[in-house]
């Protein structure tokens, strides 16, 4: 948090209050620690949900492939919001550091 203290899930559910309209969300408005006043919004995995990780090769000139994988699945799912929101955490090297940069950068 911006006070510089971590929160446990748990501790989350009990201080913090459900976001209206977006389900496993929660606001906390001041540290349980310290009581400083905070902006802190935690998004909580649901409790059927594992971790999803996707990572992108790197390759010089191949890193195109990846990007076009992206959109068909952006494509495929039909989605009304960013493919890259379906992931929690995203890794690249080389050329696919740039294309996870270039796709997760504003997430």
């Amino acid at each position: 948090m911006e006070c510089g203290h971590a929160i446990y899930d748990l501790c989350v559910c009990i201080f913090g209050t459900l976001t209206k309209g977006l389900e496993y969300h929660y606001d906390l408005r001041s540290c349980p620690i310290c009581l400083a006043r905070v902006t802190f919004q935690a998004r909580l995995l649901p409790p059927t949900c594992r971790i999803r990780f996707v990572s992108f090769d790197g390759g010089g000139s191949k890193a195109v492939v990846s990007i076009g994988f992206m959109q068909k699945l952006q494509q495929t799912l039909n989605l009304e919001y960013p493919v890259q929101e379906h992931f929690d955490f995203s890794i690249g090297t080389s050329s696919g550091g740039v294309v996870n940069l270039g796709l997760f950068a504003k997430y």
